[in-house]
């Protein structure tokens, strides 16, 4: 978050040596603009290694400027004997490459000394703006920002890094989708009747580790309702190792192909995430991760021709028989004409690859136009399940006509990495399911309807 002042620098360092003779390295982020002057304390008080960020990337929710850094360090008793002015030609071309990345940045315009307040770090900064965005919620950051901070107060102040501070963040959103205020923390009832997000229920259990002084007993009490019982020792004590030829086995049933090493740890670590990757590959086909980042992130203006490698002799062969190992050839790709809109939202698009026109049928619905077109759930009635936040339904517990006891899970809706799960308010049958696996569904939509028993 960049919370360390210039003031703290030396006392940090002087009680961390009187301990410790090992190098001492130190790593902050700028979204402050005080993190430059903390280099320098840093520098003075003895610290071996500070990181800064070419300029092109530095400053907002990155970490200061390595350039400035440098360039302010000379004639100082521990002047890097670097000249910042030989980084200049990198700069330049890691400005290109942020230009190429701007969709995904945050849209902060300015840096802000409130991160001393709400102690957001850098990263999650710009994550959470984007996935307020998505939630409906952006002109709500103001309350956003006010309600982390309160949440982090009531989770005991926690060490705030990946993943503690994402599910700090997550209840955040996840309250205000609620209507929950700060006021209501005291109010375990309402507390309590919440279906918490899953990130929410491992950060209470102790699944990320526990804060030296434990976590506030209202706020695992609230979490967990006293059903789940927090996890007792380091996580990583009764944390079962993986069995890898297990694993492998199930990742060749569920994604019908052999999974890579690379394939088996990124589906270990962030199984939704891997499932979303194979996802669009199925749609998109396996070549997809080989065009030019600028055509993946933007497409082609008409006229405009691109060439990329392929693992193999033509686009048919490598696609048919994907193998990164095969000998690779050089495909031309043109977008040669856009048609007009037809009936039912419909384009015909001309492309040349390697001087052959191939014509094909794209929908292309009007941003305006898109709707959810599900049914909505009625707030009054109690039979109707629905969903607190808008994202993707990621399974289907149930089917209809089960017997269900309350707290059963019915649904996991996904928004933003944000998985919360739908859990039956009381015993009931399961009348009518009313989406299906994988729909995007809005705040409100009619997910299910039951039968009290």
């Amino acid at each position: 978050a960049g919370l360390l002042k210039p003031a703290h620098a030396k006392p940090l360092i002087d009680v961390i040596r009187s301990v410790c003779d090992l190098p001492i390295h130190f790593h902050t982020h700028n979204t402050s603009s005080a993190q430059l002057a903390t280099l320098h304390a840093m520098a003075d008080a003895g610290c071996d290694v500070v990181d800064g960020c070419f300029a092109a990337w530095a400053d907002g929710t990155s970490q200061p400027s390595l350039n400035a850094f440098i360039a302010t360090m000379e004639g100082k008793p521990r002047d890097t004997l670097m000249d910042y002015k030989e980084l200049e030609l990198l700069d330049q071309y890691w400005a290109f490459v942020r230009d190429m990345y701007s969709i995904f940045e945050s849209g902060m315009k300015a840096m802000t000394a409130r991160v001393f307040d709400h102690q957001i770090p850098g990263g999650q900064y710009s994550n959470m703006y984007a996935q307020c965005r998505a939630l409906g919620d952006a002109e709500n950051w103001d309350s956003v920002l006010k309600m982390y901070r309160d949440v982090n107060d009531w989770c005991g102040d926690v060490v705030k890094v990946t993943p503690s501070s994402k599910s700090v963040g997550d209840i955040a959103l996840f309250l205000l989708k609620q209507g929950i205020t700060k006021e209501d923390f005291t109010d375990m009832k309402k507390m309590q009747a919440l279906n918490w997000p899953q990130s929410a229920i491992e950060l209470a259990r102790g699944e990320m580790g526990f804060p030296h002084r434990g976590f506030p007993v209202e706020m695992q009490d609230a979490i967990l309702k006293g059903q789940l019982k927090p996890l007792e020792g380091r996580p990583g004590d009764t944390l079962a190792p993986e069995d890898f030829a297990q694993i492998k086995k199930e990742m060749e049933e569920e994604f019908k192909r052999q999974p890579t090493d690379y394939d088996m740890n990124a589906f270990l670590m962030y199984p939704a995430v891997f499932r979303g990757y194979i996802k669009h590959i199925d749609k998109a086909g396996p070549l997809t991760t080989h065009l030019p980042s600028p055509a993946f992130f933007y497409g082609l203006d008409v006229g405009e021709k691109i060439e990329f490698e392929i693992p193999g002799a033509s686009v048919a062969e490598a696609e048919a028989n994907f193998d990164e190992s095969a000998a690779s050839s050089t495909v031309s790709l043109e977008l040669a004409r856009v048609g007009p809109l037809e009936h039912d939202d419909m384009r015909s698009v001309e492309w040349k690859m390697n001087g052959t026109s191939y014509v094909v049928k794209m929908k292309d619905t009007p941003t305006g136009k898109k709707k959810y077109d599900g049914p909505m759930a009625d707030p009054s009635n109690k039979t109707h399940v629905s969903s607190s936040l808008p994202g993707v339904v990621a399974n289907i517990a149930v089917k209809e006509g089960q017997s269900v006891k309350k707290d059963d899970v019915l649904f996991l809706v996904v928004a933003m990495k944000m998985e919360v799960i739908v859990r039956a308010s009381a015993d009931c049958t399961v009348a009518e399911i009313c989406v299906e696996k994988e729909k995007e569904v809005v705040d409100g939509a009619l997910l299910a309807k039951i039968k009290f028993a």
